[in-house]
């Protein structure tokens, strides 16, 4: 499991924590198996078609490590840690959106 040595020890059950880290790999997961099937069907149809441009890559890094740090954040109760994950977070969205603006208009 991701975050299954994270223990919150005073609030919520450990039931309750597991199950929220259970949500959070579930997501990621998801996130994984998606990308994944998007690059299979890529790479048989067209395979020089995936082609991301340094900003896209940082951005979706950025946004992937600010979801996870805001889980553990929450998981633990560091509303510090989490304030920070949601702001990498947005940093990540914001530059990945960037760089798919300027990904279209290179091809353009």
């Amino acid at each position: 499991m991701l975050l299954c040595g994270i223990r919150h020890r005073t609030e919520g059950t450990s039931r309750q924590l597991e199950l929220e880290v259970a949500v959070v790999e579930l997501h990621l997961r998801l996130a994984l198996s998606r990308w994944c099937a998007a690059v299979q069907t890529v790479r048989c149809s067209e395979p020089m078609l995936l082609v991301m441009n340094k900003h896209q890559v940082k951005g979706r890094v950025k946004r992937a490590k600010g979801k996870i740090k805001q889980a553990t954040g929450r998981i633990v109760g560091n509303k510090s840690l989490e304030e920070k994950g949601r702001a990498q977070k947005t940093a990540g969205k914001v530059e990945a959106v960037y760089g798919d603006i300027k990904n279209n208009l290179n091809e353009k």
